[in-house]
């Protein structure tokens, strides 16, 4: 639903409506240090505003509203973490992007521990020094980082995929012969991340599996 602003509180109920039992976001730290949920390391794309969230406080980033993802502004704020994971508490699991390499792991996992989300969280790395940060924080922490050859070594693969099934159609829509590609490549995959979770859930209990 493109009337929904990514990363939003919306966004999270429109999300666990669908069925969806993980959902992602990003993380970045403002000026005066409030953890924030945003893909960007600006403002400029995913709010009413511009400017570097690095640059900017928090209360200067609430002056601005969060555009949908037509570009049309809503009545919506920029949510911190903490307002994140609360929304979620208890609903969800949700994976945590962008949290490694910017020095504010420590913060991220602070947040996670005062809601009460430590077991309920993924930590997401794509490079080996990521994964070691988060877990020379936290020991036990569910962390999982991106390797080409996880699945030789015994992990269960996860798979970002399914965006759109052709460039010719606006919307998004699942790709059917994708998702079959994806089970005779990945047979033991057990977490996958799409922009249709009501389309996927379907195919996927049309299939038996879920």
């Amino acid at each position: 639903d493109k009337t929904i602003p990514e990363n939003s509180l919306s966004a999270i109920e429109a999300a666990v409506a669908a069925g969806a039992e993980i959902l992602e976001c990003d993380v970045r730290q403002t000026k005066d240090g409030v953890l924030v949920v945003c893909h960007d390391e600006t403002i400029d794309a995913t709010t009413t505003g511009q400017g570097r969230i690095a640059d900017m406080t928090y209360d200067e980033i609430l002056q601005y509203n969060l555009k949908d993802r037509a570009g049309k502004p809503t009545d919506e704020k920029m949510p911190t973490l903490e307002e994140y994971l609360t929304a979620v508490r208890g609903r969800a699991y949700v994976d945590i992007d962008k949290c490694t390499g910017q020095g504010i792991f420590g913060k991220v996992a602070d947040v996670v521990c005062r809601t009460g989300m430590m077991e309920a969280v993924f930590f997401y790395s794509g490079v080996e020094e990521g994964t070691r940060e988060v877990l020379g924080v936290v020991e036990d922490a569910n962390v999982y980082p991106s390797l080409g050859d996880s699945v030789e070594l015994g992990m269960v693969p996860s798979v970002c995929l399914l965006w759109v099934l052709d460039q010719a159609i606006p919307e998004y829509a699942l790709d059917d012969r994708q998702l079959d590609e994806l089970f005779d490549i990945f047979p033991t995959v057990r977490m996958i991340q799409t922009d249709v979770p009501a389309e996927l859930i379907a195919a996927l209990e049309k299939k038996g599996l879920r």
